[in-house]
C-alpha cells in the first residue's frame, strides 16, 4: 500500500492562487499601474514623491469588496502594478520595489484595521462605517506608509524625510478620501436609485452644472471664486445622497488638479507660492471639502434609510393588523352560528315542562350562551373598528327598557356572588331617546361586567338621570 505525499501544488495556498478570478486580478493590476503611472507623470515637478496618488485607494476599494480568500493575490497584483509604474517612470529597480512595498503597507494596514472594527463589505452611507474608514484607511494607514517611505527615500535617495512624509501622507490620504468611497458605493442598489427614471435627469443636471461651475472657477485666474462650488456640492449631497456627493467630489478632483497644474485657477493668484505649495493648498482644500461633504451625505442617507425602514415596518404592522381583524371577523361569524343553535335549543327546553333543578341548569346555560354571544359581538365590533368599517344604526328606543334589560341580565350572576345589585333609572320627560341602542347596551354591559368581575363583596349600583341645562340641552 502506497500513499502519495502532499506536494506544493496541492497546498491550500497554491489552490487559492489558482482559483483567483482572472478578470478582477487583471483589473487591479492594470488600474493600479495606470493610476500610479499617471500620478507620477502629472507631478514630476514635485521631486521624488507624487502629490496626486490614487492607486492605493483603488486597491483598498477593490480588496474590501472582494472575498477574503483572494486578498493576498490581489495585494500581490497591486504591488506589481505600483512597482512597474515606479520602475518604468523614474525609479531604479530596488527603490521601485521598496516604494511599492511602502504602498502595500498602507493597503494591508488599512484593510486589516477596517475589518477589525467594521463589517465587510463596508457601507459608507452608514456614519459609523464612514468614520471607521476615514480613521483606519485615510489616517492611520497613510501615516505608516508615509513613515516607511520617508525612511526609504532618506536613506536611498537623500531626500528630506519630513518633506517626503508630508507629501506622501497628503497624496495618499486625499486619494483614499475621494476615490475609495466612490468605488465602494458602486453597488447595484445604490446606482439603481441614483440612475432611476425619477432621479436620472435631476442627477445629470446637478452634476453637469457642478462640473461646469468647477471648470469655470478653476479655468480662470482673475478672481478667487472658490466659494461658488460649495452651494452646488451641498446640493449634490442633499439631493443625490451619498453616491452623488462622492461623484461630485471626484469631479472636483479631476477638474481642479489638472487645471491647477497647468497654472490656472484661483490658487494661481498666489504669486509668491510655487507649484508645490499651490498643490499642497489644493490638497488641503479638497480634503476639507470631502470631510465636510461626505459625512453630511452619509447622515442624510442613513436618515432616509431609517425612514424607509420605519415606513416598511408600519406597512407590515398594518398588514398584520388587517389580518388580525379579518381573523377576528371570520372567527366571530363562524362561532355565532353554533351559538345561535345552542340558544334555540335552550329556548325549546325552557318552553317545555322541566323540574325546578333542570330549569335552573337550562337558564344558567342560556345565560352563559348569551354572554358568549355578546363577547362574539364585541370581537366583531373590534374588528370593524380596526378596519374602519364601524357603523351605527340610530333609532328611537326607551332608556328605561334598556336599563331594565341590563338589570335582568346581570341579576342572576350578582345573586350567585351574593352582591347587592340595583339599577336606578329616572328618565323624566325624555324616556324615548334617539341613537344606537345596541352600542349603548354594549357600553353598559362592559361597565357592569367589569364591576361584577372586580367586586367580591358589597354592592354594584347603576344610576341614570337626566339634567336640564340653562341652554336647553339635556344630559343623560
Amino acid at each position: 500500500m502506497t500513499t502519495r505525499s502532499p506536494t506544493l501544488l496541492n497546498s491550500p495556498f497554491v489552490e487559492t492562487w489558482l482559483k483567483t478570478p482572472k478578470l478582477p486580478a487583471l483589473a487591479i493590476l492594470v488600474s493600479v499601474f495606470l493610476a500610479s503611472f499617471a500620478g507620477i507623470q502629472f507631478t514630476r515637478f514635485s521631486g521624488t514623491v507624487a502629490i496626486v496618488w490614487l492607486s492605493d485607494a483603488i486597491a483598498i476599494a477593490i480588496i474590501l469588496r472582494s472575498s477574503k480568500q483572494f486578498w493576498i493575490p490581489y495585494i500581490f497584483f497591486a504591488y506589481v502594478g505600483v512597482f512597474l509604474a515606479d520602475w518604468l517612470a523614474i525609479d531604479p529597480v530596488h527603490i521601485a520595489a521598496m516604494l511599492a512595498a511602502c504602498n502595500m503597507v498602507e493597503v494591508i494596514v488599512g484593510v486589516a484595521l477596517f475589518t477589525r472594527f467594521a463589517d465587510v463589505p463596508p457601507d459608507l452611507s452608514r456614519p459609523r462605517d464612514l468614520i471607521v474608514f476615514v480613521l483606519t484607511c485615510a489616517v492611520v494607514a497613510p501615516i505608516l506608509s508615509a513613515g516607511s517611505a520617508a525612511l526609504v527615500l532618506s536613506n536611498c535617495a537623500g531626500a528630506d524625510p519630513l518633506l517626503v512624509f508630508q507629501t506622501w501622507f497628503a497624496a495618499d490620504a486625499l486619494g483614499v478620501l475621494v476615490i475609495a468611497p466612490l468605488m465602494l458605493m458602486l453597488r447595484p442598489e445604490e446606482w439603481r436609485h441614483f440612475s432611476s427614471r425619477a432621479n436620472r435627469l435631476p442627477a445629470l443636471a446637478i452634476l453637469i452644472l457642478f462640473a461646469a461651475v468647477t471648470y469655470g472657477v478653476f479655468s480662470q485666474s482673475h478672481a478667487p471664486l472658490l466659494f461658488l462650488i460649495y452651494p452646488f456640492l451641498t446640493l449634490a449631497a442633499f439631493r443625490l445622497r451619498f453616491v452623488g456627493a462622492a461623484v461630485a467630489t471626484a469631479i472636483l478632483l479631476f477638474i481642479s488638479v489638472p487645471l491647477t497644474l497647468s497654472g490656472h485657477g484661483p490658487l494661481s493668484l498666489m504669486v509668491e507660492a510655487n507649484m508645490y505649495h499651490r498643490i499642497a493648498l489644493l490638497q488641503l482644500l479638497l480634503a476639507i471639502t470631502v470631510m465636510t461633504t461626505l459625512p453630511v451625505a452619509s447622515f442624510l442617507d442613513s436618515r432616509r434609510k431609517l425612514e424607509r425602514e420605519a415606513l416598511a415596518a408600519r406597512r407590515e404592522a398594518e398588514r398584520a393588523n388587517a389580518a388580525k381583524s379579518a381573523f377576528l371577523a371570520n372567527m366571530s361569524h363562524e362561532l355565532r352560528t353554533p351559538m345561535t343553535g345552542i340558544l334555540g335549543m335552550c329556548d325549546l327546553l325552557l318552553a317545555g315542562n322541566q323540574s325546578p333543578e333542570h330549569r335552573n341548569i337550562t337558564e344558567t346555560l342560556e345565560h352563559s350562551a348569551r354572554s358568549f354571544l355578546e363577547l362574539l359581538n364585541d370581537l366583531l365590533d373590534l374588528a370593524k373598528i380596526e378596519s374602519g368599517r364601524m357603523s351605527f344604526q340610530d333609532a328611537d328606543f326607551r332608556l328605561s327598557q334598556l336599563m331594565k334589560d341590563v338589570e335582568e341580565f346581570f341579576a342572576p350572576t350578582m345573586e350567585q356572588k351574593r352582591l347587592e345589585f340595583s339599577v336606578s333609572c329616572v328618565p323624566g320627560k325624555h324616556d324615548v331617546l334617539y341613537g344606537d341602542s345596541k352600542r349603548l347596551r354594549q357600553v353598559l354591559f362592559n361597565l357592569v361586567g367589569n364591576a361584577l368581575k372586580f367586586t367580591d363583596k358589597g354592592s354594584v349600583v347603576v344610576t341614570c338621570r337626566q339634567d336640564m341645562h340653562t341652554d336647553g340641552f339635556i344630559t343623560t
